[in-house]
């Protein structure tokens, strides 16, 4: 929790106060950064930029709202802006709308029991390793909480874009969750052979 003189010192333009502010809101910023990012300079490029923009409107922050879901919503969008002026964006958008969706419409995603021992970190590790826009609609969705209608929003793509796009990233996920069971399983078992 943010203490609010310290906000208060950064509308006064303290740079003590302004240091303080980052301090306190880099892990915050940082965790939702790398969610999108494959590497930890770009995440860390993205925190500088997020907390700017927050620093330039920190006037319309409502006190009466936590401030931690504030920094999020703003470190999101900034985000998308970057990734929304890139071109690799253009090409995938492109391809999503011109994707036979029935495919994603008859079909569901589940977990098994293997891909529930997957430690959190293995799972973030896979989330990073996706094509950026697929990691992109599913932090949107999955982490983040957004609907399909503001992922389109956002983005500048249709719904069905974005849900074929969920559904894609799921599918990369689901395929390498398995291989990622099925070697672990391999290890054991020579692991247990052998002894």
């Amino acid at each position: 929790m943010i203490d609010h003189s310290i906000i208060r010192g950064c509308l006064q333009k303290d740079k003590k106060s302004e240091y303080l502010l980052y301090k306190q809101s880099f892990s915050l910023l940082m965790k939702v950064c790398y969610r999108y990012t494959s590497n930890k300079d770009d995440a860390m490029d993205f925190v500088n930029r997020g907390f700017l923009k927050i620093l330039n409107n920190l006037d319309k922050y409502d006190f009466q709202h936590p401030y931690e879901a504030w920094i999020r919503r703003i470190m999101v969008n900034v985000i998308i802006d970057e990734f929304r002026k890139n071109k690799s964006y253009k090409e995938h958008v492109y391809m999503a709308e011109h994707q036979d969706l029935a495919t994603f419409q008859s079909n569901t995603y589940s977990i098994n029991d293997g891909e529930q021992n997957l430690l959190a970190s293995e799972i973030m590790n896979l989330v990073q390793q996706l094509p950026a826009m697929a990691r992109e609609v599913l932090n949107l969705n999955v982490f983040d909480g957004y609907s399909h209608k503001e992922i389109g929003e956002m983005m500048g793509i249709s719904e069905a874009a974005s849900k074929w796009h969920l559904f894609n990233a799921r599918n990369i996920l689901k395929e390498k969750i398995s291989k990622l069971n099925n070697s672990s399983v391999r290890k054991k078992k020579v692991k247990h052979e052998a002894a």
